[in-house]
């Protein structure tokens, strides 16, 4: 999408539904996956909204995250999201030595 040239703006813009919707949910971080009271994720059970749609929104915005990158920043940037549920590739790294010594 980068070859593109789509802007957050125009993000914005074709997603207006599902930005919207995004303020109504409890939490201000809402991923729309699994959190509760996600307005995105009740508008999708009610058949409003399509789960495609809401894939092709959460694909655009990882995507315009790496706008204005270079290679490296990028792969870090990616390592990082990889490992997140580790606290990131340091801690990561950090939990391997340890279980590999055990």
């Amino acid at each position: 999408m980068r070859e593109l040239g789509l802007e957050r703006s125009d993000i914005a813009k074709a997603f207006a539904d599902i930005d919207e919707l995004a303020a109504q949910c409890k939490f201000r971080d809402c991923t729309h996956d699994n959190e509760p009271h996600c307005a995105v994720k009740k508008t999708i059970s009610e058949g409003i909204l399509t789960e495609e749609r809401l894939i092709s929104y959460q694909k655009l915005k990882k995507e315009a995250k790496y706008d204005g990158l270079n290679s490296k920043q990028i792969e870090k940037e990616k390592i990082n999201e990889m490992f997140s549920g580790l606290g990131g590739m340091k801690n990561a790294r950090n939990y391997i030595k340890v279980k590999s010594r055990k």
